[in-house]
C-alpha cells in the first residue's frame, strides 16, 4: 500500500499491532517524517520484522545508530549524500 507514513489515522485503520513483516520507508527525506513513520509503524511490526529507512541523511545517522539501527552508508557508490540505509529488526 502506498500512502503518507505520517497519516496516523489511516495507519491505525489499516494495520493492527504486530501485523507487519517488513516495512521500507522510501518517502520523505525529512528526518521528522522518518521519525514519525518509525513511531507509528514500529509497534505494528511483528517480532522478527524488518524495518528499513532509505535516504537517511548524514546528520541523522547518529540518531538512528543510538536507537539500535544498523546504519549502512552507501554514499560512496553513487556520490549521493542521502544514500544511507537504517535497518532494525524487532
Amino acid at each position: 500500500m502506498i500512502m503518507s507514513a505520517t497519516d496516523d489515522k489511516r495507519i491505525s485503520l489499516n494495520w493492527s499491532d504486530n501485523s507487519i513483516d517488513i516495512l521500507i520507508d522510501d518517502g520523505s527525506h525529512k528526518a521528522t517524517d522518518q521519525l514519525l513513520s518509525w513511531c507509528y509503524f514500529w509497534p505494528k511490526m511483528k517480532a522478527g520484522g524488518i524495518y528499513v529507512i532509505e535516504d537517511v541523511t548524514a546528520p541523522n545517522m547518529v540518531y538512528f545508530k543510538s536507537h539500535g539501527f544498523l546504519v549502512l552508508d552507501r554514499r560512496h557508490l553513487k556520490d549521493q549524500q542521502d544514500d544511507i540505509l537504517a535497518i532494525k529488526v524487532k
